[in-house]
């Protein structure tokens, strides 16, 4: 098991005490990658910040987190092969059911995973969601070629995302505020 820094981007409203206080805070959006849960980026700052600039208009508050990567709890499709098998062996099925097609979501499909399969016992799911971040937002892209003449690239700041679906999931500890300095005392 790992612990990690995990940040989550949140709009700033002039309350940092009231962020400090209640934090995390889940996400509920309809369009939500993974469902209703309590969204993190993973290891890289740069993600939260262009999420902040992005999604709340540079007018942002980032928090810092510390949770256990159990691999036990947690439905990695990043880096568990095992993992991703199963989730295509969920979709498959739903998919023989009639209830899943190619254009249904992620979210979607975890939410009749979560209703369907009795084994489903995940505190958090994670994923990588490609092409996410613009290629046009530089300042905090970090790629390397692996041939200058071809377009394919090693992602050195991977988009990782880490949906917790309970506020205590994953032993989530030591919120905080890291940006902007005016709310860090």
């Amino acid at each position: 098991m790992r612990v990690v820094s995990i940040y989550q981007a949140l709009s700033d409203k002039g309350n940092p005490e009231e962020i400090v206080k209640n934090g995390p805070f889940p996400c509920e959006r309809t369009n939500a990658w993974f469902g209703v849960g309590y969204y993190f980026w993973e290891a890289f700052i740069d993600n939260a910040h262009w999420w902040g600039e992005q999604g709340y208009n540079s007018k942002y508050v980032i928090c810092e987190a510390k949770c256990d990567l159990d691999p036990t709890k947690i439905l990695d499709l990043v880096g568990n092969t095992d993992d991703i098998l199963l989730f295509r062996d969920w979709t498959n099925e739903l998919e023989k059911q009639g209830l899943v097609n190619s254009t249904t979501s992620v979210a979607r499909i975890l939410h009749y995973i979560k209703e369907c399969a009795s084994s489903f016992d995940y505190e958090a799911i994670r994923g990588y969601g490609i092409n996410s971040i613009s290629n046009k937002q530089t300042k905090i892209v970090f790629r390397r070629l692996f041939d200058p003449s071809k377009p394919q690239y090693l992602d050195l700041s991977p988009a990782i995302q880490l949906c917790i679906f309970e506020k205590t999931g994953l032993n989530l500890r030591n919120f905080k505020i890291v940006h902007p300095s005016k709310y860090i005392s």
